[in-house]
């Protein structure tokens, strides 16, 4: 068992010390982050490491073990049933299987085109940006959609969608990042279905007034996905991990009227 390895990515494993008379301070160590703790709390992170880690590190070697013992078996398995089979089947059963990585790949290869085709003229128009709001979406609890307020003035619709009409008041630093987030095609993917969280319904409406038109991507954070509104052109995509939690970072805190629902999902 690595005790070290435990002590470095669970718990404190360093105190420092400021100038005689100032309170002592540690760190503690969560993965890869680092979180500044107080002395009491470093007491209870080291009992804590007593009372479990060790528990823990000695389930993760059995895990591993196991896991080292059951790739072993399989690769023993798989090769005996081969072994069973005849020359020509198990050329026809290479054959299939080449047949299939090939056309599994090309698939995928063609909806990749077809989806940077659609996307990237987009991102094109949107390169000529004049100016970039965001619109607060109302809040949904779990899969049911929420109404409209009785004050109609207060929202405005984007198709089936509503937001509250005053938009986010962002840094000029949150603005930037927004903007180069929704305008990489890096940030997005071909939609690959529903995510069985209650159907899409967009948290904010990033709207993008460009020289030749207005551009809204629409985001639903319970998701992860987008959906481009361009005219009357919709393109529905998914977010990848670091686009999501950019304008997730960005759009939560800021959000006045209606903060994050519990329903929705954190990736």
């Amino acid at each position: 068992m690595n005790t070290f390895r435990t002590l470095l990515s669970t718990i404190l494993v360093l105190s420092i010390f400021e100038p005689t008379g100032a309170q002592e301070k540690d760190i503690a160590f969560f993965g890869d982050d680092i979180v500044d703790v107080s002395a009491e709390q470093n007491e209870r992170f080291i009992e804590l490491e007593e009372r479990l880690g060790g528990e823990v590190e000695s389930i993760k070697d059995e895990i591993d073990e196991k896991r080292a013992v059951y790739e072993k078996k399989r690769e023993l398995y798989e090769t005996a049933r081969l072994e069973i089979l005849s020359l020509e089947q198990r050329d026809d059963l290479a054959k299939m299987r080449r047949q299939r990585v090939v056309r599994e790949s090309r698939e995928q290869h063609s909806r990749d085109v077809e989806f940077l085709a659609k996307l990237l003229p987009i991102l094109r128009e949107m390169h000529s940006q004049k100016t970039m709001q965001i619109f607060e979406g109302p809040q949904r609890k779990g899969i049911d959609k929420p109404e409209a307020p009785i004050e109609k003035d207060s929202v405005h619709y984007v198709k089936k969608y509503f937001f509250y009409k005053e938009p986010l008041n962002l840094s000029e630093d949150d603005e930037i990042a927004v903007s180069a987030t929704i305008g990489s095609f890096r940030s997005f993917g071909a939609y690959a279905g529903g995510k069985m969280c209650g159907g899409f319904h967009p948290d904010a409406n990033i709207q993008i007034k460009t020289s030749q038109q207005t551009i809204q991507v629409l985001v639903c954070f319970g998701c992860a996905e987008a959906k481009f509104i361009v005219g009357d052109e919709e393109l529905l995509v998914d977010l990848e991990d670091d686009a999501y939690n950019t304008l997730r970072r960005i759009c939560f805190p800021n959000f006045r009227r209606h903060g994050p629902s519990e329903g929705r999902l954190s990736k």
